[in-house]
């Protein structure tokens, strides 16, 4: 059985001891919904977020 996506965030804390954030990807129509992120390196398992835009 998969971890689920807390269990995941938690483990990725401990091993890094970073903040750590659960991104999901919307449609183009629903972006001005959320807070967008600029991506950096991508790994299997993690993604290096290098900007955000948050919405007010």
């Amino acid at each position: 059985m998969n971890a689920g996506c807390l269990k995941q965030m938690i483990d990725v804390n401990d091993e890094l001891a970073g903040i750590v954030v659960a991104l999901l990807q919307v449609a183009d129509k629903s972006v001005s919904c959320y807070s967008i992120v600029r991506l950096g390196n991508i790994t299997s398992k993690l993604v290096e977020v290098c900007g955000i835009v948050t919405q007010s």
